[in-house]
Parts: structure tokens; sequence; C-alpha cells
């Protein structure tokens, strides 16, 4: 299968963020890259979650509709905490109906001025029209301004690791100021297959009809790819079309993130693209078995000097399909471990990267215990933290 070079390093300090790299010899495929026309792109496999695909992933942009899927969230998850029910009605006020309804000429499920719509149709109509009017009624009615409700949002974000998001609407349009990275957006929607599968249906319901009036689903990845089933799309300026999807295809969940494209319609073929590739430039492979050892790791105070790391599930990775390509497998934690160390502990994350695309992060446990040790061991110890302490300061003094 494969095997794990002999030798380690390690960088010891008690505030120093420790790094244990390992090279694994694979034979794998040097995937041959994908064109888009995407300023900025993002593809990863959900079940492995290995990034098969970046371009300025980390590049903030204008989120438009993305916001509205995070208002969905804080409501799915006000649902779930009991805080409201299904057949909660919000009132549509006056603001609502002028700034996201009909009066304002973008697209809105079309609640009729000062009605009290039940929270479970508000969804509905923010999720498949896209409904200004229903991301308002939602915001006004649950934090009684949006104002309020779009600080619950980036509380929300923050809590989902999307650090570099932050809005003050909750459609996401008609402010400046509002951000967002295609890293951050893939987290939103991991978040709602993983967390949320009973609400994460409603993001495929084909249509919506209220007060007389039928809308299909406005995402336009379900009209290129027919394993589409979730999310949204939008221009929150000019030549920025933005997408948010996922689907599945060969099997396999991916979730896709575009921006920056000409329209909404480039931004779905671009996002077909990708999954296209994605399924043939690339196949699930095993990197380390469950309880494999991946890295011996530092110890301070300890009977032993360092603890075996292992994984505790098969760690999985959509690796490419054919070529030559190397693995590195690093190992990031904080160190030294402080004994005692019981067998199971998570002692960090293992990062996996392939030549020729894909990464993946998987944490990583205690492959033993480690009991505390004696007075001569913790005195050893104490002396090889202040040599590294003074070591790590005079390269500090270097850098």
């Amino acid at each position: 299968m494969m095997w794990l070079l002999r030798g380690f390093r390690a960088c010891y300090g008690l505030a120093a963020r420790v790094l244990s790299a390992l090279m694994i010899s694979w034979t794998a495929v040097c995937a041959q890259g994908v064109a888009i026309d995407a300023e900025r792109a993002w593809l990863a496999d959900y079940e492995t979650g290995t990034v098969l695909y970046e371009k300025n992933g980390d590049q903030p942009f204008a989120p438009g509709n993305i916001v509205k899927v995070l208002t969905a969230v804080e409501i799915f998850s006000a649902l779930n905490e009991g805080k409201i029910t299904p057949e909660t009605r919000y009132r549509i006020s006056e603001n609502t109906w002028r700034k996201g309804g009909g009066p304002a000429g973008k697209t809105a499920m079309f609640a009729e001025l000062n009605s009290e719509v039940r929270v479970s149709d508000l969804l509905r109509g923010l999720i498949i029209p896209c409904g200004n009017d229903a991301a308002l009624a939602l915001a006004e009615g649950f934090a009684g301004s949006e104002q309020a409700f779009a600080e619950k949002l980036n509380e929300r974000a923050a809590a989902l690791g999307m650090d570099k998001t932050r809005v003050t609407t909750a459609t996401g349009y008609d402010e400046d100021g509002q951000t967002t990275t295609a890293r951050d957006a893939a987290r939103l929607a991991v978040h709602i297959v993983r967390n949320l599968p009973e609400q994460f249906k409603m993001f495929s319901e084909p249509d919506f009809t209220w007060n007389k009036i039928r809308q299909s689903n406005r995402n336009p990845l379900t009209n290129v790819w027919a394993g589409a089933d979730g999310f949204t799309a939008g221009m929150p300026q000019p030549g920025n079309g933005v997408l948010l999807g996922t689907g599945l295809e060969g099997g396999r969940r991916f979730i896709v993130v575009i921006s920056g494209a000409r329209d909404q319609r480039s931004a779905a073929q671009d996002a077909r693209k990708l999954v296209e590739w994605g399924v043939k430039a690339f196949e699930a492979v095993v990197v380390f078995d469950a309880g494999e050892p991946i890295a011996e790791l530092v110890t301070w105070g300890g009977e032993k000097r360092s603890v075996t790391a292992v994984a505790g599930k098969p760690v999985i990775m959509m690796a490419p399909r054919s070529g030559q390509g190397k693995v590195t497998a690093q190992v990031v934690y904080q160190g030294p471990v402080i004994a005692p160390v019981e067998k199971g502990r998570e002692l960090g994350r293992v990062v996996v990267r392939i030549g020729g695309g894909g990464e993946l992060e998987a944490p990583v446990y205690a492959g033993e215990d480690v009991g505390p040790g004696g007075t001569s061991d913790r005195a050893f110890d104490n002396i090889i933290e202040f040599f590294s302490r003074m070591l790590w300061k005079l390269s500090e003094g270097r850098g």
C-alpha cells in the first residue's frame, strides 16, 4: 500500500505551534487541470473533505444570495432549538414589502403588505424563489430589525468557522462591505448537508406558489447538472456571478463555489465543468487505516519523550487517478503534549496533500497511554524547554 520513511522532525516550544512533517511514497495521478472563466472557484468532495480544486479560495467577494443561505441556517437553528415553530407567524411590514417585495423589482415571494406569514412558508419563499421579502420578514420577525439579525448572522458565521465572512443585511444586497470567500461558503454548505439533513431537502424543491404566483427554483445549477440538489446563485455586482451548489455525481457528493463569473448562467456552467472534471480525474484512496501510526509527537513531563499519534478512523481522500504524485502528511498540534496522556485523546490534526491536486484534514489521537514521569524526567524537560525558548528567540531575531 504505502509506507512511512523513517525520520521525523518537530519544532519544540511551549508557545510554538508545532509541525511534524513526514513524507509518504506513493504513485498517483498528477491530474491535468481544468480551465474555467470565473475569477474564484472551489470544488470539494463532501465525504472525504478533500479540496480538489481551488482558485483564489480565500479572496473576498460580495456574497449576494449566499447570505440568504446563511439566513436560512439561522432560522433552521432557531427551529431546532425550539425558539420558534414552523407555525410562528411574522408580519410583512411596509419596509419589508417596499424593500424586498413586488415594488422593489427584485426576486420576491410576493407576500402581501401587512399579512402574517408562517415561518415554514417564509423559509420556502426565501430558499426556492430567493425572496428578498421573505428574508426581511424573517429578520424583522425573529430579531426585531434587519440590523440586529445581521449581527446574529455574523455570530453564526463565526461559529461555523467562516472567519472572513461579514454581512450587514439578511438578503446580501443593497449595502457595501458585505464579504465572504469560497472557502467560507463551502463551510456553510458542508454544515447544512451534514447537520441539517431534513431542512436541506427544501433546497431541492422544484417550485413554490404564493399569492397565486408559481415560481420555479432559481438555482441555475439544476439546469445544467441533473445531480444538483441544493443552494443558490445570484449577481450581487455586475460581472460577479456567484454560485454555491452541491449535488451527486458518480456516486459522490460535491461542494462547488463560483464567484466572479460573467453571469449566473456562466457560473453554473463553470460549476458543472468542475464537477465533471472532478469525477474523471480523481478516485477515493485510503491514506491511513484506522489506528495506523502517523507520527511521534513530543511530550513534556512524561515517562516517555513522545507519544504515537494515530488515525481514529480510516483517512480517505480523493487522489488523482494516474501519473506520478507525492503525498505529504503534516501533523499540526500544540506542543509539547503535556503528560499524562490517555489513549484516545485528540492531539491535533493531520493535513494531507497530494502533488497534482487535493488536500484534507483529519483528527489524530494518542495511540497509547503516557504516564507522568519522575523528577528527573521533568528536570530534563525543563532544560530542553529552556534551550528551546532561547533558540526560538534567536530565530525570531534573525527573521
